[in-house]
């Protein structure tokens, strides 16, 4: 049987990336080959950055969730007056009792 390298070049430029890996592990039957692989931007910027951001965007993220990590990330000051909710009424003045 010959094998055409044509053939080969256009199956391979087709194929996705996860079933190229998994066929690599399959037929090498050594997992670790994926820890050299480069990882996705996305994944090795999410890194980068504090655990407790990493933490906000993992583990069930929302909308709202990202806007708050971004926002601590950034430096953002929770007390200001844009932060608060409109309408909210609040004593500023402390009593000791």
């Amino acid at each position: 049987m010959k094998i055409n390298k044509k053939y080969i070049d256009e199956a391979l430029n087709d194929a996705s990336f996860p079933v190229l890996a998994a066929t690599l592990v399959h037929i090498s039957g050594d997992i670790s080959l994926l820890e050299d692989l480069p990882k996705p931007k996305t994944i090795s910027d999410l890194e980068k950055r504090s655990p407790l951001i990493q933490y906000m965007y993992k583990h069930r993220p929302s909308g709202q969730k990202i806007d708050r990590a971004d926002k601590i990330e950034s430096g953002h000051d929770f007390n200001s007056q844009e932060s608060l909710i409109p309408g909210l009424v609040f004593n500023t003045e402390a009593t000791v009792g």
